[in-house]
């Protein structure tokens, strides 16, 4: 057994209790140790290198064993390739890099808000960032939907600066600091290890250096890296997820017939039919999503591409789940099963974005072109 391998068996064991534990940190440590956080790292930054295919796959295994763990590990990735792919990439971030190589640390993005909602919707971003005498900054304000919160040894804050011109920023926040409390409102019925919490920023301080992106009011963020990876990690969360409701009914199946009759389970009708339904669907993802990663690794997925990829995904993954819920029965439905879990984690992970509404406002526009007076 791989590394990743073992690493997966033993948080999937502990994500058996995530209905009343939540936030599980020897799951961290076990993620740290097995050194996926450096997957991604450039090989000109002493990294392996790792391409968008190798997360992914990583991502799947993880996911297999706990969905929350998976997706904290996939932000991490989705949010440092951004960084590192930036050709003026800043010294924080080259120093960020060696830190993750060298203890493998977990890095997370707080940018949505609960007073304003979602920036991926446009909405405002009303923490601020304020220039001190020293040349450092002052950072105020709250987050919400905070993924890894307690996990991350570094935080990307989104901010306004608060120069009045409406400029939006990115500044590498280490945790622990003072001013920065994680405050725990995460209570939703899955995921319920990811750790999404709320941060609260009071006075929080941080080198001037640890300002790293900046976007001018209005304008367009020409970042081509996240839309790619954004929808492509997610979908690998939900595909690993599928991978293990599909691994759990075979288990299911290959039991004795409850019947009276000799055989397995495998050998019923019912049994078989639900098998093969479930099949049908994890093969449709597993195409989807793979096809989907060799157009990104040869730099031709267009992002509206890439966001249909993590709704079809996630369509295919839920089927999967329903219908090896329905091979196993109603014990499926128990806390003591894992396919609870995996249904509970699809339907909270529905409402990552983008919103299917989004994905063919996307899809509309390349296909049609834009919407005339808009172009």
């Amino acid at each position: 057994m791989s590394g990743v391998e073992q690493v997966r068996e033993a948080i999937a064991a502990r994500a058996a209790a995530d209905w009343d534990g939540g936030f599980i940190p020897e799951n961290f440590i076990d993620l740290r140790a097995s050194g996926l956080p450096e997957l991604t790292v450039p090989t000109e930054l002493g990294g392996p290198g790792g391409d968008i295919v190798a997360a992914s796959a990583a991502v799947r295994e993880i996911a297999a064993g706990d969905a929350s763990t998976a997706l904290v590990l996939a932000m991490h990735y989705i949010h440092t390739a951004r960084l590192f792919a930036k050709p003026d990439r800043p010294a924080a971030v080259e120093k960020l890099a060696a830190r993750i190589l060298a203890d493998r640390e977990l890095v997370a993005l707080s940018a949505s808000e609960q007073i304003s909602g979602a920036p991926s919707r446009g909405a405002p971003i009303r923490t601020t960032a304020t220039r001190r005498p020293d040349g450092g900054w002052r950072i105020d304000g709250s987050k919400t939907y905070a993924t890894g919160a307690r996990a991350a040894g570094t935080i990307v804050i989104a901010a306004t600066l608060g120069d009045g011109d409406g400029r939006r920023a990115h500044f590498l926040v280490p945790q622990p600091t003072d001013g920065l409390t994680v405050v725990e409102t995460w209570d939703a019925a899955g995921l319920r290890g990811s750790d999404s919490q709320d941060l609260r920023l009071d006075g929080v301080r941080v080198d001037g250096d640890a300002l790293v992106e900046v976007y001018e009011p209005g304008g367009r963020d020409t970042d081509a890296t996240q839309p790619i990876w954004w929808p492509l990690m997610l979908a690998s969360v939900h595909l690993g997820v599928a991978e293990a409701a599909r691994a759990e009914a075979l288990r299911f199946a290959d039991g004795p017939r409850t019947d009276g009759a000799p055989g397995k389970l495998s050998d019923t009708a019912r049994i078989r039919d639900r098998a093969a339904r479930a099949e049908f669907e994890i093969i449709t993802a597993r195409a989807i999503l793979d096809d989907a990663l060799r157009a990104a690794a040869a730099g031709q997925l267009t992002s509206a591409r890439a966001a249909t990829v993590k709704v079809l995904v996630h369509r295919h993954a839920s089927a999967v789940v329903d219908h090896c819920g329905q091979l196993i029965g109603a014990a499926s439905m128990r806390l003591t099963s894992p396919l609870q879990r995996y249904y509970r984690d699809l339907r909270v992970a529905l409402h990552n974005p983008p919103a299917e509404d989004t994905v063919l406002a996307m899809l509309a526009t390349e296909v049609l072109g834009p919407i005339e007076g808009d172009r």
